[in-house]
């Protein structure tokens, strides 16, 4: 089983998984302890945590990711940009971490969203505007299966994938692969 397989395994493991009011620990008091243990505390966020523990399941040791990860999805993506088992990239590729950057008044926030990319992009055409949409699936930590802003549960959510910047709200960053 190849590095990505491994990590949509370990991804795909936890889907459904909820955790409790206000980040305030999980209904699964197993995946509460896993998180725990790779530095997640209660009232905090937990995407990037979320990814962190999958990664960490995936490569079982081989690598010492924990200095790359951190609780900021956009710092993380920061670090891993100069790692050299890693590579930034601009398309979902299955086993990569997608990162999103929180824009306010048009100017990029500190903070984000991470994933796990599910799927490659898959266009169709759009119509009424006149363009080809790309989307791709991810699974997420902290976030909502029906699509809310509330983050409840680990989710496979579809994704625009677009790099047009919003004044406000997530915008795609980028992808982060491992190549060896």
């Amino acid at each position: 089983m190849d590095i990505e397989d491994k990590i949509l395994q370990a991804a795909l493991a936890f889907l459904g998984e909820k955790e409790l009011k206000n980040n305030s620990g999980f209904v699964n008091k197993n995946l509460q302890a896993k998180m725990e243990q790779i530095g997640w505390q209660k009232g905090q966020a937990w995407c990037a945590y979320f990814a962190e523990l999958v990664y960490q399941q995936a490569f079982d040791g081989i690598l010492k990711l924990d200095r790359f990860f951190t609780p900021v999805a956009v710092q993380t993506f920061a670090k891993f940009q100069n790692n050299k088992h890693f590579k930034v990239i601009e398309t979902p590729t299955p086993g990569a971490l997608v990162v999103w950057q929180n824009y306010r008044n048009g100017l990029p926030h500190w903070t984000g969203h991470m994933g796990i990319c599910l799927t490659d992009a898959h266009y169709f055409r759009c119509e009424s505007c006149n363009q080809n949409i790309g989307v791709f699936s991810s699974i997420e930590g902290n976030t909502n299966s029906k699509g809310g802003r509330e983050g409840i549960e680990v989710a496979i959510k579809q994704r625009k994938f677009s790099f047009t910047k919003h004044e406000n709200g997530l915008n795609l960053k980028g992808f982060i692969k491992y190549v060896g």
